[in-house]
């Protein structure tokens, strides 16, 4: 179903400012279910959609690259890559697969990008848009960190 929307999304989010990523969680692949390797693979997805947005962010490339479990450094190379984007739709399937500290990690960087757009900092454009789509089963762990990492007010 996810394979799905992504197919059908992919279409619209083909212009230069509008990205979509995605990532599918794999229960018996235990690298699938970090949040450093799901980061990865979205700023990774990005940055092959445009070359030039490869250049820019070259010099945190590097950085990222000496070492690249380090979430702060990923979350950072993530604000840079989308920070000229018109939108972001972020799909992710099977979060509920990853052990519960690595869940807790992605959905705070991903609030975190959210934030950002509605507080209007300007590391992210107003005009910005970021979308997140998770397809889980409804397990209450997922639930309640949605819940706990959602927006509540306007900032």
């Amino acid at each position: 179903m996810t394979g799905y929307v992504v197919e059908s999304l992919s279409a619209k989010y083909s212009q230069s400012t509008e990205k979509l990523v995605y990532f599918f969680c794999q229960y018996d692949d235990e690298t699938s279910l970090q949040a450093t390797t799901i980061l990865q693979s979205i700023i990774r997805q990005l940055l092959d959609q445009d070359d030039a947005r490869f250049t820019v962010n070259e010099r945190s490339i590097e950085a990222t690259l000496d070492n690249p479990h380090d979430v702060r450094l990923l979350e950072a190379l993530l604000l840079d890559t989308i920070s000229s984007l018109k939108s972001v739709v972020i799909i992710l399937d099977g979060i509920d697969e990853c052990p519960l500290s690595q869940m807790k990690t992605l959905l705070k960087i991903l609030r975190s990008l959210i934030l950002r757009q509605y507080a209007g900092l300007s590391c992210i454009s107003q005009e910005m848009i970021v979308s997140l789509i998770l397809s889980n089963r409804p397990w209450i762990q997922v639930m309640w960190l949605v819940l706990v990492y959602q927006k509540l007010d306007p900032i």
